[in-house]
């Protein structure tokens, strides 16, 4: 009797065991894992960035830079006339269309991590700049969904795309520079402000419209 018990509890566990491991079972729970590890990364992600767009203020003072509408001024003191203003609020969007497209390929990521980079930077500038100004943060988001969502869209890992985002970047930077600075009778871009300029320059070219 004790002796088919156990020859029963044998046969029951071998099946068992033969039911976990058979090949579809487990590629169907590889896959339940390997999205629930996506989505809880992804989570991660963008929770770091809305808590570094939240707090970047106080990150900023820590490293002595000018920030909030401080900062917003301080590189609003090289683009003081309408001309340049205007010239800004027009090749804004391009030249974030071309960074997006760009960076991520210097920084070697593969298309899903350079689109998952592209959302997550989206995020924290959209909230740092509703911290500043609700207003502004929210015409920001309205205005620049569009280049960010084509950059989403185009954006690979080759040396295409990285070419094709610098040329566009830097073609409209010059436009600013030349046209919008030189013509417009602005002193000209501040090699001392460019981390000022990478943080605000959105944030002015929105603000520039409502001025």
């Amino acid at each position: 009797m004790t002796y088919k018990v156990i020859s029963y509890l044998k046969y029951t566990h071998y099946k068992v065991i033969k039911m976990l491991y058979n090949r579809n079972h487990v590629e169907r729970w590889d896959i339940r894992l390997s999205e629930l590890y996506n989505d809880t990364l992804l989570c991660c992600v963008y929770t770091f960035s809305i808590l570094f767009g939240f707090l970047f203020s106080n990150f900023g003072k820590m490293i002595g830079m000018s920030v909030d509408m401080e900062g917003v001024e301080y590189y609003r003191e090289a683009h003081l006339s309408g001309w340049n203003s205007t010239i800004h609020i027009i090749c804004m969007p391009f030249t974030t269309y071309g960074i997006l497209l760009a960076f991520p390929n210097l920084l070697r990521l593969d298309i899903l991590s350079g689109k998952i980079f592209i959302w997550a930077l989206f995020i924290t500038y959209a909230v740092h700049y509703l911290t500043i100004n609700p207003v502004i943060g929210l015409f920001f988001i309205v205005i620049y969904m569009s280049p960010i969502s084509c950059a989403y869209k185009d954006y690979k890992y080759s040396k295409y795309n990285f070419f094709k985002g610098f040329m566009i970047a830097f073609t409209s930077l010059l436009i600013q520079e030349y046209i919008g600075h030189y013509l417009g009778g602005d002193i000209p871009s501040r090699v001392e402000a460019i981390p000022n300029a990478i943080v605000y320059a959105n944030f002015y070219a929105t603000y520039a419209i409502l001025l």
